[in-house]
This record gives structure tokens, sequence and C-alpha cells, in this order.
């Protein structure tokens, strides 16, 4: 998987982070932390297996052009730092050079940036994706930042084409998923569902709504993993609501000046 241990509770709720072979949701709403965990699982992928990492680059598909490459900077250099301090005091000279032979430059450099503005250019990329991982055989995470944005602004005349877009994409990012080793992250926005008359919880109007993920129960049963993040008043949380390998549940996470991490020991109880 492509782990970051610091990230702590949510690190361990996935089992080690994000799977190749495996399509991952995270949803949420508007500003609450989608776009940065998926810049910091692209910095995370090159960790060194020397490191437990996956040593890999990283694909990041950009539909809203909310990929930001200086806060992406400052996030290597901190995981940088991280790792330094780890191999800080050892006598192994290899994990020592490794980690001073790192860079946040090379770190930018290994994430390939691709934007999209508009439904018909995602799909005419997903479709080419397969002979440019050939070529490209040191990518392990592909992000799809997201998903659902063109998809919200095309008008469509029933839904059953808007369904048919979703599936040949997802089918798509199946298929490299599985043939190419590499770990599929997508974002997806929510959406509010309102209640059918007989369906709704009672005569108020805010108890006759909820706020679900977009793109309908076709998209969920496709995907393997749901990652929902959201917060309260004092805190970020992560919650996995899907996981074809582990139990769901929630963790605390924090968006600092370094990145997405766990929070400080003294919250832990």
């Amino acid at each position: 998987g492509i782990n970051a241990e610091y990230m702590g509770e949510l690190d361990k709720l996935l089992g080690r982070g994000v799977h190749v072979h495996e399509i991952t949701e995270i949803y949420g709403k508007p500003g609450v932390g989608k776009t940065q965990l998926c810049m910091q699982l692209a910095c995370d992928v090159q960790v060194p297996t020397m490191f437990a990492g996956a040593g890999g680059e990283a694909l990041y598909i950009d539909t809203e052009g909310g990929f930001d490459p200086r806060r992406c900077h400052q996030m290597a250099g901190a995981l940088i730092g991280h790792i330094r301090n780890m191999v800080h005091g050892r006598k192994d000279g290899r994990q020592v050079a490794a980690a001073e032979a790192l860079s946040a430059g090379k770190m930018l450099q290994s994430i390939h940036y691709m934007r999209v503005h508009t439904l018909e250019q995602q799909q005419a990329l997903l479709g080419k994706l397969s002979p440019w991982l050939e070529a490209h055989q040191d990518v392990r995470l592909v992000v799809l930042d997201s998903l659902a944005f063109h998809l919200r602004y095309e008008a469509f005349e029933k839904s059953i084409l808007q369904t048919r877009a979703i599936t040949e994409m997802v089918q798509q990012l199946a298929y490299l998923a599985k043939f190419h080793d590499v770990a599929v992250v997508v974002t997806n926005h929510m959406t509010t569902r309102v209640f059918e008359q007989g369906e709704g919880v009672t005569n108020e109007a805010d108890d006759n709504a909820e706020l679900i993920a977009a793109l309908g129960a076709s998209w969920e049963n496709m995907c393997h993993n749901r990652i929902e993040i959201g917060f309260t008043k004092t805190q970020r949380f992560a919650m996995l609501q899907k996981s074809l390998s582990r139990p769901t549940g929630s963790a605390a996470i924090n968006v600092t000046r370094d990145g997405i991490r766990g929070p400080p020991p003294s919250q832990d109880g």
C-alpha cells in the first residue's frame, strides 16, 4: 500500500494506506481537504522501498484546477524531513544516503500532472492512459480529482446516459488498477438527496433531505473503498464507509502546514 504512518489513525484504519489494484473514493463537502489528501498521497507514493514505501511516481489528473504545486512542494519537503529524522543516528549508510538524496523538487517532478477542462477530454484521456502507463512503469498512483466535476455540468438527456458515462470511466480505471499495478484514487462531491413523499422522517424541511456523495448508487457499487472526509467544530475526520478488506471506522486527521497528519499524541488519550 501507499502508506504514511505519520497520519496515525488514518494509516491504521486503511491498513497501511491506499492499495494497488483498487479504486478508492474520497468524498466530502467543498474545502474539507479532499485535494490536500490527494496531494499528500502523491508525495507518499514516492517514499523509497527501503523505508517501507512504494518507491513510485504519481499521475495527477486535475479536472477542477485545485492542484497547487507550491503546496505539494511544501508537503514533499516535510515528508523528506520526516524520513531524515527517522534515519538520524542509524548506522545503515544506505538508508542515510537514500534519505539525503531525496529532494522536494525531484518529488514534484515525479508527479505527472494533466489538466482536463471538459468531460470529453476526461473520457479521451482515460481511454489513452493504458499505453501511457506502459511507458511510465514507475507510476504507482493515479489520482482523478475529481471524477464528478464535469459530469455535473453536462446536460444529460437521461440519467441512464450519465450512468453509462460513469460506468465506462470506472471500467477504464479498474482496468488500469488491475493490469498496471497502480492504486487509483478519485474524489467526489456531495449532493442533496430529497426524500420522496412517504419516505420523509418528519415534516421539518431539514429532515426531508440529506447530504450524500454524488453520482448515485451505481457508482457506490463500482468503487472498492470509500472514505468520507468531514469535520466537527473541533476536529476533522476521515470515515471509512466501505472497504474490500478492512472494517469500517473513523480516524481523526489534521490539515497542517506539513500536510495531512494524525492528531498530536496529547489528543490520543
